[in-house]
């Protein structure tokens, strides 16, 4: 899935984190969404205070940022109303939003400050309720010295993956060397799709069996049974 995240040396351009907009700025981006997190915690790291990151997602792809900076080492907030970012997903069709901050430590020989604090907990229940309520994804992050976590996640109960979408698979058949596929697509094309049009609930009824047993003669069957039992009870009694 892509929503499995793992650490990658994905740095951002120094000059672009130099002059991030400190009271808070919308960026747009085009980036693999499984980099993403790896790209804000270096994006972060070695803030003296505290910032906050929204992004919003398309399939796996990351297409927009917003990001602001806290008033000090250990407070921040958004500086926009969530129902911006709420209705940015419903008018661009983005299914996810990704919160991160960062924890700024100043001793990070003797202790570690990759932990969501309660506040951090209750924040992020507070985003996926109202994502919830508009059908949009919610994972969250905290980031410290180049590094993620992720502490909370909330996937809409209508969410299912772009590895399922129709787009994805005719990709991969495109693009691969074996059609695997192909009968899902199938499937897809003749059940699934009119249905959605249509707006009514569906169900694939079971294919029909291959062998109409109607047509077969239960007598010669029978026959056939009675001869091959009478055979094996003859060997049965020349070897002993």
């Amino acid at each position: 899935s892509h929503f499995t995240f793992r650490p990658t040396n994905t740095y951002p351009d120094r000059d672009f984190k130099s002059s991030m907009k400190a009271s808070g700025k919308m960026y747009s981006i085009d980036m693999d969404v499984q980099l993403f997190p790896s790209y804000v915690a270096n994006l972060l790291k070695g803030k003296k205070h505290e910032w906050i990151v929204w992004a919003c997602v398309q399939d796996d792809r990351v297409k927009c940022f917003y990001a602001n900076k806290g008033i000090d080492g250990t407070t921040v907030s958004l500086n926009i109303n969530i129902d911006y970012l709420i209705k940015l997903c419903l008018s661009n069709g983005y299914q996810t939003l990704l919160g991160f901050h960062n924890h700024p430590n100043s001793d990070p020989y003797h202790y570690s400050t990759l932990l969501a604090s309660d506040q951090d907990l209750y924040s992020a229940r507070y985003f996926s309720q109202i994502a919830a309520k508009y059908n949009i994804n919610c994972l969250e992050f905290v980031c410290e010295r180049g590094n993620f976590f992720e502490y909370a996640r909330s996937f809409a109960d209508n969410y299912y993956p772009y590895e399922c979408t129709y787009e994805y698979i005719s990709k991969e058949n495109i693009n691969g060397n074996y059609y695997k596929l192909q009968r899902e697509l199938g499937i897809l094309r003749r059940y699934y799709f009119p249905l959605l049009k249509s707006k009514q609930r569906f169900r694939i009824s079971p294919q029909q069996p291959m062998i109409d047993y109607s047509s077969i003669d239960t007598g010669k069957v029978a026959k056939f049974i009675i001869i091959a039992f009478v055979v094996i009870w003859l060997l049965i009694i020349a070897y002993r």
